[in-house]
């Protein structure tokens, strides 16, 4: 019941005396016992009608929030309220199919399901859910002899009489069956019911699953490069091919038209793409609960971003989006175009829907398979023989990456740069990953042996990313030493002499040049880290540095001095999971080596090929100025937080001032 307009209550007096008439003085006014009772009743009524029209709308709107439930004012022009969108409207209950004795529910419908619960047991860290129609036997035919053949945790999900499929399950043992009929709005019933069989199977099976993919028959699915997204990515809680929210079709002649009776709200939640939706398990185990109160709505896609409203869950897009094809419309994935591009899963692709038939998707299989020698890293023997999982060097700047990675070229192992480029004087000649520099700096692709990992695997292709199933190990320095050591850098430093614009008008070891220098370089790299920072949060291209655009085109592109939190963390997720410290790296590198059981140790500088001049006098920390300190601070403050190194204001020349480079280890 709506709000009720509040009564009058205004008390019954005589008509208004004719004009001119003399108004005598009075007392007070009379009022007989008869009208003073009407006026009682009147305000009784008034109320009693205001309380029912509130209470009653209170239980029956189900988009209240918390500060609704405080007693409104009285409205002067009660207007019917909703929710700026769908999602936290209840459902009515499904007289013919009631959840009383149903083994699922969704949006006040029960329904009864058959699952595999031994093959859910072999499932591993993602599973994924594939909705197919129980007549598409060759669909899933083709999936099952391509991109999940070796794959452990693939379902389809069907419908339709269970003679049908029967045999189909029992021999393959990859089907979910649920007891409906085959029809377009069952997309919604097969999606939600995946995502709840996976929340029941892993509670009663202590799965140790961390998120689904929800996508359709007609989609080729890279698993491996799935696996490794979510693994770097483990904060990702919906993602795909998401954007804002929209208005529903109210056209009765489009296909996914929208009635006012099934959807009165203005827009759809924000949402991700039906083709693939990537789930945490956080997501999962929400949604699982609050499906059964959702209202329905025929759109699977629409029904999974209204659940994610209601967990509290906002969608954020896979970046790169070409990661994620929901289309085949070349270059712009924004539209479908029926031409179709060429089949291939090169780029880093992880899903690609819209696949035409079986000899497409077989296509797209040889296309993945054609990049099986350039998927990963070559193994040296030493990796072979190891007993551990592989080890792979993540070369921060300056922190003495050069020698780490001639160490491993002793032993044929590649790291870092050694796995892309062929360098005499470190020893690198087993170069395994194809690397060709742009033709434009960027800060993703340039030197990808200098990119942090989280920001290479989301740029670059799986061909140059030399990361996946393997632990990361990372040589960080004190802050205040290696801008020292960035500043007689021979590729990007004061005079450095591999560039041929390099300038020998001041003195190097003049202090007061070297603050400038750093005064400068500091300055400018901090707004060219936060200039990407928000062109990632905002789902960009990489940053381009193409000629002119900037001050130094080198200064990100290189990625000199970048802070080494950036290589180490992504979010609160630590990617980099060994630390070696530059004051202390011999020591601290052999117990690396013998943990995982390879038998190296770090060659002299002289060995290493690193470039050095030591024969020749050089400004050290102690020569920084308070002004270039506190720039210092406040550019590295999560290298200092991270890593254990002491942060000051100046710096005292008496005996040192008593201040250590090393780091403070809890």
């Amino acid at each position: 019941m709506r709000l009720r307009k509040a009564r009058s209550t205004y008390p019954l007096f005589p008509k208004a005396r004719p004009a001119g008439t003399i108004r005598r003085r009075s007392r007070g006014i009379r009022i007989s016992p008869y009208v003073l009772a009407l006026m009682i009743l009147a305000l009784v009524v008034h109320h009693t009608y205001f309380m029912i029209g509130w209470t009653h709308n209170s239980d029956k709107d189900d988009t209240l929030s918390p500060n609704a439930l405080t007693a409104p004012k009285a409205p002067k022009a009660p207007k019917a309220t909703i929710h700026p969108t769908g999602s936290f409207a209840k459902c009515t209950l499904s007289m013919s199919h009631p959840v009383k004795d149903a083994a699922g529910e969704v949006a006040c419908h029960g329904i009864h399901y058959q699952a595999p619960k031994d093959s859910f047991n072999k499932a591993g860290k993602v599973i994924v859910g594939v909705l197919s129609d129980s007549k598409n036997l060759e669909r899933r035919q083709s999936i099952r002899s391509t991109w999940s053949s070796d794959a452990a945790g693939v379902f389809f999900i069907v419908a339709g009489p269970w003679g049908d499929i029967e045999d189909e399950y029992n021999k393959h043992q990859d089907l979910i069956w649920i007891d409906e009929k085959e029809a377009f709005h069952m997309l919604t019933y097969k999606t939600a019911m995946f995502l709840q069989v996976v929340n029941t199977m892993a509670s009663e099976l202590h799965m140790e699953y961390t998120h689904v993919l929800k996508t359709d028959d007609d989609a080729y699915v890279a698993i491996k490069r799935l696996e490794s997204l979510v693994e770097q990515k483990k904060h990702l809680q919906y993602s795909g091919h998401c954007g804002k929210r929209v208005k529903p079709y109210r056209n009765p002649e489009e296909k996914y038209y929208v009635s006012f009776e099934q959807y009165p709200e203005e827009y759809f939640p924000p949402y991700c793409r039906g083709g693939a939706i990537i789930m945490s398990r956080n997501m999962v185990d929400c949604a699982a609960q609050q499906m059964k109160y959702t209202r329905f709505i025929s759109m699977e896609d629409i029904f999974v971003g209204m659940l994610a409203e209601r967990c509290g869950i906002h969608p954020a897009p896979v970046i790169p989006a070409k990661q994620i094809r929901i289309y085949r419309g070349g270059e712009d994935d924004s539209k479908c175009d029926d031409s179709m591009t060429p089949a291939t899963m090169s780029d880093g692709k992880i899903v690609q829907h819209h696949i035409k038939n079986d000899m497409d998707m077989k296509a797209h299989h040889t296309s993945f398979n054609l990049l099986s020698p350039e998927r990963g890293p070559r193994l040296s023997d030493v990796e072979k023989q190891s007993k551990t999982r592989r080890l792979e060097f993540v070369h921060i700047t300056k922190t003495g990456g050069s020698a780490i990675e001639a160490a491993g070229s002793k032993l044929g192992i590649a790291w870092g740069a050694c796995h892309y480029m062929n360098i005499t004087d470190v020893g690198c000649s087993l170069a395994d990953l194809p690397y060709k520099a742009p033709n434009y700096q960027s800060y993703a692709l340039t030197s990808p042996w200098h990119t942090p990992p989280k920001i290479l695997l989301h740029y670059a292709d799986e061909a140059k990313y030399p990361y996946s199933d393997a632990d990361l190990f990372a040589v960080v320095r004190n802050p205040y030493s290696r801008i020292l050591s960035e500043y007689y850098c021979p590729w990007l430093g004061f005079q450095a002499k591999f560039r041929k614009d390099t300038k020998y008008e001041k003195d190097p070891n003049d202090s007061k040049v070297m603050n400038e220098w750093v005064k400068s370089m500091v300055t400018r790299l901090g707004k060219a880290m936060d200039e990407f920072d928000n062109d990632r949060k905002e789902g960009v291209a990489p940053k381009k540095q193409a000629k002119g655009l900037n001050e130094d085109k080198y200064i990100l592109a290189q990625k000199h001095y970048i802070n080494q939190a950036e290589y180490v963390y992504d979010g609160d997720d630590m990617v980099v999971t060994n630390i070696l410290h530059y004051e202390n790296l011999s020591l601290e590198y052999d117990a690396l080596m013998k943990k995982y059981d390879i038998k190296s140790s770090l060659p002299t500088k002289e060995e290493s090929g690193v470039y050095t001049e030591e024969n020749k006098k050089r400004l050290s920390h102690m020569d920084l100025d308070p002004e270039s300190i506190a720039l210092i601070n406040v550019f590295a403050k999560l290298d200092f937080e991270k890593f254990g190194y002491q942060m000051v204001e100046k710096f005292e020349h008496q005996d040192g001032g008593g201040y250590s480079l090393e780091a403070k280890l809890h």
